[in-house]
């Protein structure tokens, strides 16, 4: 009787972000892998997020490594191929020296979505990896790890057509400027323009706390906002019907986002205010308008010009499966 064939096995420990660390997970997995999948912390609320980022010393990094440990255990394997941490929030240097141990024969790969600066726990555990990227260009040269830009999924590389529900839509969580951003969009907009605006945030009590205690959200109601996620078909379907979407990144983000890249999968034009999108081979003027986000001014003749398309060979190279190839090394 011949042997089942054995697969290299994949540990994948991501956070739980709006369903990604599940398409990495099925990626992994059409490229010939077996996957297990630990969340990088053993809560997702929105408080125990907040402990973690500017307070871990509360108990947050304990808990964390409590819950590791269980698992490792419950795992129990010593046959992993790759263990891939994506930001690894609740990952500490005592986590990593016991994956370490536990399983010696594995590579240890870090890849992170946001910059250093805003995830100073990475800092002190790169030189435990074997293998580090970023999507941060001025991250990449300062600590010497991979530039990676982030990805689309498979969701957003379909066929398209010119029929188009909008001219303009945004979806994403409110932070920084972004509601003045977009309400000053908006604002400028003929009457018969088609928008869909979705302006996420993880919870009411976040809407009072940034009314109090910051001056982000001045002019803004309550209704103005959702606290229930997209789901990924919405999202997806509300790109194909937008002619153009906006996209917003952090005050203190320098990479190309993810939305950057849906738009790009998708072949859809893009009004941002991102200007370190000029240093990235698919920029195309006629397909990326760069507003100043102090003073946002839309060209109102971009929105109702056609895309130009980007050649396809660079548009493949920013899909999940190139990603997963690039940052894990299986190239």
């Amino acid at each position: 009787m011949n042997a089942e064939p054995s697969f290299p096995r994949v540990l994948l420990i991501a956070p739980r972000f709006f369903g990604y660390e599940q398409e990495i997970a099925a990626e992994l997995a059409r490229s010939g892998h077996q996957v297990d999948l630990l969340p990088d912390r053993p809560f997702n609320s929105p408080f125990m997020k907040a402990v973690m980022r500017f307070r871990p010393e509360f108990g947050g990094h304990q808990t964390c490594d409590r819950f590791f440990a269980q698992r490792i255990e419950e795992l129990s394997r010593s046959d992993y191929s790759t263990i891939l941490v994506i930001q690894g929030e609740g990952v500490t240097t005592k986590t990593l020296l016991g994956l370490r141990n536990a399983y010696p024969r594995a590579r240890l790969v870090f890849y992170t979505w946001d910059s250093i600066e805003n995830k100073p726990f990475s800092k002190r555990n790169l030189p435990l990896y074997d293998r580090c990227s970023t999507f941060d260009p001025v991250d990449a040269n300062k600590y010497g790890m991979g530039f990676r830009p982030l990805f689309y999924t498979n969701g957003f590389d379909r066929p398209t057509d010119t029929t188009y529900t909008y001219d303009l839509s945004f979806i994403g969580t409110v932070h920084s400027d972004r509601y003045r951003i977009v309400h000053s969009l908006l604002e400028q907009l003929p009457p018969d323009t088609r928008t869909f605006v979705y302006l996420y945030l993880q919870a009411p009590w976040m809407y009072d706390i940034r009314r109090i205690f910051t001056n982000t959200l001045d002019g803004a109601k309550r209704e103005d906002f959702r606290f229930d996620p997209l789901g990924k078909d919405v999202v997806q379907a509300t790109f194909f019907g937008s002619r153009a979407v906006l996209d917003i990144e952090h005050t203190q983000q320098r990479g190309a986002t993810m939305r950057t890249m849906e738009a790009l999968g998708s072949k859809r034009k893009m009004v941002t205010t991102n200007a370190s999108l000029r240093n990235y081979d698919f920029y195309n003027p006629r397909n990326i308008q760069i507003i100043d986000r102090k003073t946002p001014q839309l060209d109102q003749e971009f929105l109702l010009a056609p895309y130009e398309a980007v050649p396809e060979d660079v548009r493949l190279k920013y899909s999940l499966r190139q990603w997963v190839r690039n940052v894990c090394g299986f190239e």
